[in-house]
């Protein structure tokens, strides 16, 4: 067959039949809508199961509290309740063992101290 024959037709015809090309398109439909079908029985018997699970509890059933520490319930008032406390610890004196001679004082006044004084090195004691 001359070259030039072959570009009139536009494609040549020994190569490419259809048969295959239709049989493989079928099939990939085929496998497409089982795996569509598989998936849908698939979700139906999940939704069965997740049905069951959520069903009432037996009327017999008391719930148990668990053991502490338990979850907040009121977070933000314990939030609020724990910085107020935290404020008080840091902005007030107060004695913590009056025989050694351990204080609490503000946080302010400690770093004005800090300061002033400086930190303490290795070599010296206070």
């Amino acid at each position: 067959m001359n070259p030039t024959d072959r570009n009139a037709e536009g494609y040549e015809r020994s190569d490419a039949t259809l048969r295959p090309i239709v049989l493989f398109t079928l099939a990939l439909t085929l496998l497409v809508v089982a795996s569509f079908w598989a998936m849908r029985v698939l979700f139906e018997q999940l939704d069965e199961r997740a049905d069951a699970a959520d069903k009432a509890p037996h009327p017999m059933y008391q719930p148990v509290e668990p053991p502490a520490p338990r979850l907040q319930r009121e977070t933000s008032a314990d939030l609020i309740a724990h910085r107020e406390r935290e404020r008080e610890l840091t902005t007030r004196y107060e004695w913590i063992d009056r025989s050694t001679g351990a204080v609490r004082i503000p946080v302010e006044r400690a770093m004005q101290l800090t300061v002033e004084r400086g930190l303490p090195t290795r070599g010296e004691r206070k």
